[in-house]
């Protein structure tokens, strides 16, 4: 049989590997952005869209040439430029994506930073190379439809291999290659497969120079690959770097303290743990110790407490460090991401004697509390998908409503809000969902910090200032050597707390409609504003 023969079969193969080099290059691209950028709503809008612009200009562009030009070795040579475009951008997109990101850069210009310098970071890598598999379709029909009769049928086939390329393209990376190798190497495995496939179909249906012109092609995405499995931040503070099946997960040390971060380039973290203590500097971890205070010792034998959120656990040892002494503690943790749980058994001690009474479940803290037996005392939420961003299944009114049932009577919920002013959209609605379910809350901005604590208590108002300072002088709690220091911040800010009711008219975020980033990026902009005024 004449090589001739496999041509068609040939083509139906390139239709699949352009539908599975589009979606990898999506994938693998916005996983790459993500610990520059992070993995907001606004950064995939700027994936998708822009991509979904360069794939329906490829398309027209494509078909306008194919139909002039309609020869399988310029098919090839678009597969193979697509190919070195995605090796190009595995080692080149990460240093770019880090000169977008200045050092030092404070929380309320990150907004502009995530939504300009993803887009440009994607216009830059992603776009070039999911053009050019664009225009691949539309030549496979031209090169595929023997006759203007079959040309309906050819546009089906091809559209039915991409489609199925597609489908490869989102589950293969995101499910082995990500988690395997990470996103850069993804990027340079696509090209290579891609610059592969021009340089077979050269070998095969070629002549002379061209052949050995499209293997060429191979040779950028066997450098991007050399080249991309290197560390995002090498360096001797770097403990653990690594790609979890959710985000980009790294541990490190700086002047005697350890940090985890998620996917963020800038100098913020989610867990923190300073050598040799409990207590975190004056971190809002620190002043979470103050929700457990409401309760009397002497009336409750045990505390039982749910994390959601539980990140590397440092409010859990705290928990145990502190009221280990009055109650016999108990405590389940949520933490979405199994690669979050590693990293803090291997860096945080979260598995050691620190938090020897908390079972960690690598699942959603929502899908914990609804199958949970309940009965919990204290329900401490402290989830964060992109730094800044609480997600929204965990702030609506059908959440708070499933937190105060599997709360004991008397049992308090507590949510740990970052935002910049006390009158923002975003914490004013999250204030109002959650006292719409138990009736009223108590607002505590910590000192020092950009965090709001929101608490409530099931079937009764919460203690005074009076009971809760009167709980710091308990015996058990006053020997703890770092008492004195939990004192001091608990002792300053329970006075500054506010009580609020549901107001009239006031958003009610719900599980149909909770647009929390859209609430929290107002608040950045009118922080940036008020910044440009002074």
């Amino acid at each position: 049989m004449s090589m001739q023969a496999y041509r068609r079969p040939f083509l139906f193969f390139l239709a699949f590997l352009a539908g599975a080099g589009v979606m990898t290059l999506e994938m693998a691209g916005a996983r790459a952005l993500s610990p520059y950028f992070g993995s907001s709503n606004y950064v995939w809008a700027n994936v998708i869209g822009a991509l979904m612009a360069s794939l329906a200009l490829g398309y027209y562009i494509g078909g306008r040439v194919a139909d002039r030009t309609p020869r399988l070795s310029l098919l090839l040579i678009l597969l193979g430029s697509a190919g070195v475009g995605a090796g190009v951008a595995s080692p080149l997109l990460a240093p770019v994506a880090a000169l977008c990101v200045p050092q030092g850069i404070i929380a309320e210009h990150s907004f502009r930073i995530n939504l300009f310098g993803s887009l440009l970071a994607t216009l830059i890598f992603l776009v070039p190379p999911v053009f050019v598999l664009g225009m691949v379709p539309p030549f496979l029909v031209r090169l595929l439809a023997r006759s203007r009769e079959e040309s309906g049928s050819a546009a089906g086939a091809v559209n039915a291999f991409g489609a199925v390329g597609s489908i490869a393209g989102t589950f293969f990376p995101t499910l082995v290659l990500i988690p395997a190798a990470g996103p850069r190497p993804a990027l340079a495995l696509a090209g290579g497969a891609l610059a592969v496939a021009a340089g077979a179909g050269a070998w095969a249906f070629g002549q002379g120079r061209r052949r050995t012109l499209v293997w060429l092609f191979v040779l950028p995405p066997v450098l991007g690959l050399l080249v991309s499995g290197r560390a995002v931040h090498p360096g001797e503070e770097t403990l653990l770097e690594t790609e979890s099946p959710y985000q980009y997960v790294r541990v490190y040390e700086k002047e005697g303290k350890r940090f985890l971060t998620l996917n963020e380039g800038r100098d913020q973290y989610h867990s923190l743990m300073i050598e040799g203590k409990v207590l975190t500097e004056g971190n809002y971890y620190d002043y979470l110790n103050l929700v457990p205070l409401h309760f009397d010792p002497a009336h409750r034998e045990r505390l039982r407490v749910c994390v959601v959120g539980l990140a590397a656990g440092i409010y859990s040892r705290q928990i145990h460090a502190f009221f280990d002494p009055l109650y016999r503690v108990e405590i389940d943790g949520a933490e979405i991401d199994p690669g979050v749980l590693e990293a803090a058994r291997l860096h945080f001690g979260l598995a050691g004697p620190l938090n020897r009474n908390l079972e960690a479940a690598p699942m959603d803290g929502r899908m914990l509390l609804a199958t949970s037996r309940g009965g919990y005392d204290l329900i401490a939420v402290d989830a964060y998908s992109r730094q800044l961003y609480i997600p929204f299944h965990l702030v609506t009114k059908e959440f708070f409503a499933l937190c105060r049932t599997r709360l004991a009577p008397g049992g308090m919920t507590a949510v740990n809000v970052c935002d910049f002013s006390g009158r923002s959209p975003a914490l004013e609605a999250i204030r109002n969902t959650m006292a719409e379910v138990f009736g009223a809350v108590y607002v505590l901005r910590l000192p020092g910090t950009m965090n709001f604590l929101v608490y409530a208590r099931k079937g009764k108002a919460p203690a005074t200032a009076g009971q809760v300072l009167a709980g710091l002088e308990h015996p058990a709690l006053a020997s703890h050597p770092e008492a004195e220091a939990l004192k001091e911040r608990i002792r300053w800010s329970i006075h500054y707390r506010t009580r609020h009711e549901p107001e009239a008219g006031a958003r009610v975020l719900t599980d149909d409609c909770a647009p929390l980033e859209r609430l929290l990026d107002a608040s950045f902009r009118d922080v940036r504003r008020r910044i440009e005024i002074e």
